[in-house]
């Protein structure tokens, strides 16, 4: 799917998927490879990294490459990734 044509946060819900369903963590190329191959690697490593950053997924280093995994069950994945774009709604209003 292109970028064109991908909703607002759907990557980011392909990535979720991919590891929620994997057996364990996956590396970032993995995770490029599990989703077909058409994205670059480092828009799946930026990727990666923001869910990581918004408390989504737990990385761990293997070697000289992080693998990461979903940080909870579906809902309260879900649900952190919700709080973190209200706390960033709240925080850029004036009011």
């Amino acid at each position: 799917m292109s970028s064109a044509t991908r909703p607002r946060g759907g990557l980011e819900r392909e990535v979720m998927a991919c590891l929620g369903a994997a057996e364990g963590p996956m590396s970032a190329a993995e995770v490029l490879a599990e989703l077909g191959g058409a994205l670059a690697y480092t828009t799946v490593m930026t990727t990666l990294a923001r869910l990581h950053a918004k408390g989504a997924l737990t990385r761990q280093m293997s070697g000289r490459a992080y693998r990461y995994a979903a940080a909870g069950d579906p809902g309260q994945v879900q649900a952190t990734l919700a709080a973190h774009q209200m706390r960033r709604v709240l925080d850029s209003g004036g009011n």
